[in-house]
């Protein structure tokens, strides 16, 4: 697995927490006041879907695979989760065996 690519996976999931956790912290709010709290929930959950696809892509790019294979596997969510974990890694180096 690419670091680079594995380490910015890792900041996406976290941005997409700290995303999920704020939109269900601004979610009672919005049946009271509904237009005041509208915009900045619309803007934390726009953040929280991009780093959730995000997350997919750089994970998939992490493996080897295109970024696009990464964005159809967000779509999929859980399901796709698990076929980006069950993918082979087409950058583990092969240990040849000398013998």
């Amino acid at each position: 697995m690419l670091a680079n690519y594995r380490r910015r996976g890792h900041i996406s999931v976290a941005i997409w927490l700290v995303t999920v956790i704020a939109v269900a912290i601004m979610a009672p709010g919005l049946g009271r006041e509904l237009w005041e709290h509208l915009q900045p929930a619309t803007a934390v959950a726009a953040i929280s879907l991009a780093a959730y696809c995000y997350a997919f892509i750089a994970y998939a790019k992490a493996k080897g695979y295109p970024g696009f294979a990464g964005l159809l596997l967000a779509l999929l969510s859980l399901p796709g989760l698990l076929i980006l974990i069950l993918l082979r890694d087409k950058h583990k180096v092969r240990e040849i065996d000398v013998g």
